[in-house]
């Protein structure tokens, strides 16, 4: 118990140094913070805010930044403790080498926390606790899996299959597995958000299509379908060979890569595989070779570090900066322009936000597929607000890929451009004679 817990300590302190201080954040980093933080002051999922999946994650860590700090640096801090304790749990079986490349892996991604990497690390859990006879094992698994499902939904259904055609006793596995999201639904019932997260979670699924990711070529693309081919095959070949169950959760665990078919998605979808292949095998020169392809990765990363002095975001590595520098500027224009209604239509609208303590809104996550199934409602709204308000609107000089188009059209179209805020973002004010 002793050894297990100074492990801890120590995956904490590695965890939260490379991750915090080390590896810049990044945007859907800031992103996943963005949901707790808005939850940790006191605003509803859905009803106050937008989001895609189901909000278990961002309320469990919620609850450090609204008892600590509502801060970037406690987000880590407890993402970090989560991590290492998954990591030394599943170390009981004393393979030592799996957890240790385990941990490199997981870090070479590199770390986003969110949604996507926690629903990892309980998949992980999963693939122990089945792998490893527990009482209530079969209940125990349940759980995880609905935690799942309560995170991340189109995950979760998936997963739910293999879990309840190999249930003995399907009644009672379902109620475990039903059970988190049993408490989300009351969760969103109190606060009156139902049907604002059935509209983001699922009717607006229709455009979230629209928000596909290709691979930098046509190449990479195809080699991308390949190798996911290849690694299906390779499952149903370990599962028809063993009928070991691990296997059909890490198949349809691949879900996970559409429709943001990128390298990171398709990296959180094999670090499983990897612990569970790796924990199995005992055989030094894999590991041998794990850690030269491991150490070619990791020199290749070029980690360009500058400890941000923005608030609530102090100390982290944010890459830059001239983010900090943008940031201030954009402070600076929201403060002289105080008594207008400004949009923030840019990829670093919760950034700005959180620096000014300011809650965020619907307006902060245009993303393609972030908007429900009817995207020109916003549009509706925004031309409600500004009928009797002046409004300005930051967008970026350069469109981004997941920006949706309409609403950044609609303001191109009907209002000025007034000048330029920063290097990378125009303003534009006053409405357009017709």
């Amino acid at each position: 118990m002793k050894r297990n817990f100074v492990r801890f300590l120590i995956l904490t302190f590695i965890y939260l140094s490379f991750t915090y201080f080390i590896h810049p954040t990044t945007g859907d980093e800031v992103w996943n913070f963005g949901f707790s933080y808005n939850i940790a002051k006191g605003a509803i999922p859905y009803r106050d805010f937008n989001m895609v999946i189901l909000p278990l994650y961002s309320l469990l860590f919620a609850i450090p930044l609204k008892l600590f700090a509502n801060k970037l640096f406690v987000f880590h801090l407890f993402n970090a403790i989560f991590s290492s304790f998954v990591l030394v749990f599943i170390n009981r079986n004393n393979n030592i080498f799996s957890v240790i490349y385990l941990f490199l892996l997981v870090n070479l991604v590199p770390v986003i926390y969110g949604y996507n990497y926690f629903i990892m690390l309980l998949l992980i859990l999963v693939l122990y606790i089945e792998a490893n006879n527990y009482k209530y094992k079969n209940e125990i698994i349940g759980l995880l899996l609905g935690c799942i499902l309560a995170t991340k939904q189109n995950v979760g259904l998936v997963l739910f299959l293999p879990y309840i055609i190999n249930s003995k006793d399907k009644l009672k596995s379902l109620a475990y597995f039903c059970f988190p999201s049993i408490l989300i639904l009351v969760y969103l019932l109190i606060n009156n958000a139902l049907f604002e997260c059935i509209d983001y979670c699922f009717l607006g699924l229709k455009n979230f299509k629209n928000n596909f990711y290709k691979p930098q070529s046509v190449y990479m693309c195809i080699i991308f379908i390949i190798f996911e081919i290849l690694l299906i095959s390779y499952l149903l070949i370990k599962y028809k060979k063993s009928k070991d169950i691990n296997y059909i959760y890490l198949l349809v665990f691949q879900v996970l890569v559409y429709p943001i078919f990128d390298t990171y998605h398709i990296l959180i979808s094999l670090i499983p595989i990897f612990y569970y292949v790796s924990s199995k095998i005992d055989n030094k020169k894999y590991y041998i070779l794990l850690s030269i392809i491991i150490a070619i990765c990791y020199f290749n990363n070029e980690y360009k570090i500058y400890l941000s002095n923005l608030n609530n975001f102090e100390y982290g590595n944010l890459g830059s900066s001239i983010v900090d520098k943008n940031i201030e500027k954009e402070i600076d224009f929201f403060e002289k322009n105080n008594k207008k209604r400004i949009f923030i239509f840019t990829d670093d609208a919760y950034i700005l936000k959180i620096a000014m303590n300011k809650e965020i809104n619907k307006f902060d996550l245009i993303n393609t597929g972030n908007m429900g199934a009817d995207e020109k409602k916003y549009i509706n709204e925004i031309e409600k607000i500004c009928k009797n308000k002046d409004c300005i609107f930051i967008a970026n000089k350069v469109p981004t890929r997941q920006l949706i188009p309409t609403i950044i059209n609609y303001v191109n179209k009907n209002y000025n451009n007034c000048g330029e805020i920063t290097v990378n973002h125009y303003y534009f004010c006053s409405k357009k004679c017709k």
